[in-house]
């Protein structure tokens, strides 16, 4: 699991990759967007069909695309992702989604903001 430190150098190393002005867009920016795209659910490729002709989204979503694939390659995961995944492993096992249904009824989640 990456920490904030870790998706630092990696958001750093996709800028370069992508040939990205980090003084223009900032990796701590970028970052942010990734963050909430992904709390909304919101996939690179979701997020590029969005950005429509607006040049700096879609600039976000070229990086976005490259971080995800990236974090594949590193067989990593950001926090964000930690929900993202567990969201879709129910969306799509209704079976496992009934197992933890029937094992819990409540689950407190302690720290979402960090």
């Amino acid at each position: 699991i990456y920490d904030t430190d870790d998706q630092k150098i990696l958001m750093k190393d996709v800028c370069k990759l992508l040939q990205i002005d980090t003084k223009i867009y900032k990796e701590r920016m970028l970052l942010s967007a990734i963050s909430r795209a992904k709390d909304e659910m919101i996939s690179p490729e979701e997020f590029e069909l969005q950005a429509g002709g607006d040049y700096h989204q879609k600039k976000i979503a070229e990086v976005y695309k490259e971080y995800e694939k990236q974090m594949k390659a590193n067989n990593a995961l950001d926090f964000d992702d930690l929900l993202v995944k567990t969201v879709q492993l129910f969306q799509t096992q209704p079976e496992v989604l009934k197992s933890y249904q029937e094992r819990f009824r409540y689950i407190m989640v302690d720290e979402y903001q960090d």
